[in-house]
């Protein structure tokens, strides 16, 4: 009976990691190789970023800031069609459980546009540097993640000289983003072509 039931789990979550693969915000295969050159977004983004304070430094442990989580980074992650994908998020938890933090991406891939949220969950390692985490959707120009709905996304800190990854970005429903936070699918890393993940400790 318990061998049945954790077949029934696996299949379970094989089914939800596929049905957001297949509704992935990325359209198209990535270019690993991708020129570095500065994007054209890049300047409105910044904007953004210091707007919200998501370049803030930090100062001082995780613990010592009274925080069980804290999570910020950025990346960029181009395409085969010359699209680019640019995002900037900063999420915390705090001992008490309250989750702070918001994302912000633009992208210029095809029925892309801009979406912002505010962090509604995320989850770290820093002994492996992995996070996940979801956003509730706040404001959008695309169809693929209207306002209301949730999207979740992990990412890795390589450490000082290694190159960062992150994941697509995916649209999901309420009960995804718990499952994501707490659980995790699984959701393939796209090495940074520019940007830094932080996991704090």
């Amino acid at each position: 009976m318990i061998k049945l039931f954790n077949q029934s789990i696996e299949r379970l979550h094989l089914k939800k990691t596929k049905r957001l693969v297949q509704a992935s915000l990325i359209v198209g295969t990535l270019n690993r190789t991708a020129s570095r050159k500065q994007s054209p977004i890049s300047s409105f983004l910044s904007v953004i970023v210091v707007a919200l304070g998501l370049a803030a430094p930090l100062t001082g442990s995780v613990r010592a800031q009274g925080l069980e989580h804290l999570v910020t980074g950025s990346s960029l992650i181009s395409f085969f069609f010359d699209a680019e994908q640019h995002w900037e998020f900063s999420a915390s938890q705090s001992a008490d459980g309250t989750v702070r933090g918001q994302l912000e991406l633009v992208t210029t891939q095809p029925d892309g546009g801009r979406i912002h949220g505010s962090i509604y969950c995320v989850q770290s390692d820093p002994s492996t540097g992995i996070a996940r985490l979801a956003a509730l959707v706040e404001q959008s120009t695309t169809p693929l993640a209207p306002v209301g709905s949730y999207v979740i996304w992990t990412v890795q800190d390589n450490g000082p000289g290694a190159d960062d990854a992150t994941s697509d970005l995916f649209p999901a429903t309420l009960d995804d983003a718990n499952f994501h936070c707490a659980t995790g699918f699984i959701l393939q890393l796209v090495p940074n072509e520019r940007g830094q993940i932080a996991v704090h400790k």
